[in-house]
């Protein structure tokens, strides 16, 4: 997916971590809205299957690091914050991401941009310790395109979150995703 802005960059002052309590507020509604909107996007019209989600159990009051699988353009954005329930997630978006109408004004609320600029990476790397000190989930995709409906696992490290696409009923045309959390996810 393209924009006009697709080449954006952050500016220099821009900020990671809001401390404006309306500001915080704001974007707790709004996430917790997106988060129902996810809901109801990947269970009722999807039917998504999630298993293997006990491996997130001993990490429930601690930051941790998802990586996944980049399979669906819209729905990944949401299956954060479907597989870690009251985990806040923060998922690592491009700068292009903020020049979306509408939804580019609402992406800093629930996603850490990656900086422009090799100058900002300090802050950087500060506002995602500060996400996880603050239990949050911090949401990696770390192809640099989508690949729709892919059926393959594909190799990480030890930390993976793997997508496999089943066949559904005839009447639906999509498959019925199921996702499959993989071991290794390493509390900071």
């Amino acid at each position: 997916m393209t924009n006009k802005q697709q080449h954006q960059k952050l500016a220099a002052n821009f900020k990671w971590v809001h401390t404006n309590p309306g500001y915080r507020v704001l974007a707790s509604v709004i996430y917790r809205l997106f988060q129902f909107i996810g809901w109801c996007y990947w269970r009722l019209w999807r039917g998504v299957r999630i298993k293997n989600r006990d491996v997130l159990t001993p990490f429930r009051h601690t930051g941790i690091v998802l990586y996944g699988n980049h399979t669906q353009p819209v729905g990944d954005v949401f299956m954060p914050m479907i597989v870690t329930g009251a985990h806040r997630v923060d998922t690592l978006a491009a700068p292009a991401n903020l020049g979306v109408p509408v939804i580019g004004k609402v992406v800093p609320m629930g996603a850490l941009i990656v900086p422009s600029d090799f100058h900002q990476m300090p802050a950087f790397a500060k506002a995602i310790a500060t996400r996880l000190n603050q239990h949050r989930a911090i949401m990696v995709y770390p192809e640099a395109h989508v690949w729709p409906y892919y059926t393959g696992i594909r190799p990480f490290s030890r930390q993976r979150f793997t997508t496999r696409w089943q066949p559904r009923h005839q009447r639906l045309r999509s498959p019925r995703p199921t996702k499959l959390l993989g071991g290794g996810i390493i509390p900071l």
